[in-house]
């Protein structure tokens, strides 16, 4: 197991795909990016809760005055 790659998200290549996958459609929920990058929904899985961690260290916007979900609409900027 790569410790770096665990502990450290901003290193995971994962980070790396969905901020490129974004870059890609601009603006979309939260649920359109996990289904644009990733087929397996253990790959979705994981990269939902990488999501949560780019919301909540604002490598993400969104709208944080409303109810966050699947269906939140996000960007880079």
């Amino acid at each position: 197991m790569n410790k770096d790659r665990t502990a450290f998200p901003i290193l995971n290549e994962n980070l790396v795909l969905l901020r490129t996958k974004l870059k890609e459609l601009k603006k979309c929920t939260i649920s359109d990016l996990i289904l644009q990058s990733a087929k397996d929904s253990d790959k979705q899985a994981e990269l939902i809760f990488l999501i949560w961690y780019m919301v909540s260290n604002n490598f993400i916007k969104t709208d944080l005055t409303k109810k966050l979900t699947l269906n939140s609409i996000i960007c880079l900027d």
